[in-house]
């Protein structure tokens, strides 16, 4: 029932060697979130926008998890879709985001490794991209986070 909110920021940057049609993408994402109930279900939606050498590709993505806390410690697994567009060209994308964080005083600084696999078709070599949001956290059984570019 009580209103939590916490700012979030991370940093995503991947090196893309395309073969064969194929890209695999690697990227480091930190943020920080506060949390009070034992348990919390949340949703939310990330998007950002990228740009590499005069091309933009806007990313939307849907992250859907489940938080267990025991013992303060927290372990989830979320599934992450999103559809890219790439010089008229569209490629549908998904993902599968694992980490594990520690609590500590309600205050827990979260780090996690994204790993993807997608398909394009023009050549990319490496590019960066800012990831920033914010989560307000409502029940203990029904979160929500969005984003803020």
């Amino acid at each position: 029932m009580h209103d939590k909110k916490s700012e979030c920021s991370g940093i995503v940057s991947r090196k893309v060697e395309l073969r064969d049609k194929k890209t695999e993408f690697t990227g480091i994402v930190s943020w920080k979130s506060e949390l009070r109930d034992k348990k919390s279900e949340f949703t939310g939606i990330v998007s950002w926008i990228i740009e590499l050498r005069d091309n933009i590709l806007e990313f939307q993505q849907k992250v859907s998890r489940k938080i267990v806390l025991r013992d303060k410690k927290l372990e989830f697994t979320g599934i992450v879709s999103w559809k890219s567009e790439l010089r008229d060209k569209k490629s549908e994308c998904s993902g599968i985001v694992s980490w594990k964080s520690e609590l500590r005083d309600k205050k827990s600084e979260f780090t996690g490794i994204v790993s993807w696999i997608i398909e394009l078709r023009d050549k990319i070599s490496e590019f960066t991209g800012i990831v920033s949001w914010k989560s307000e956290l409502h029940d203990k059984n029904s979160d929500s986070m969005e984003l803020c570019t």
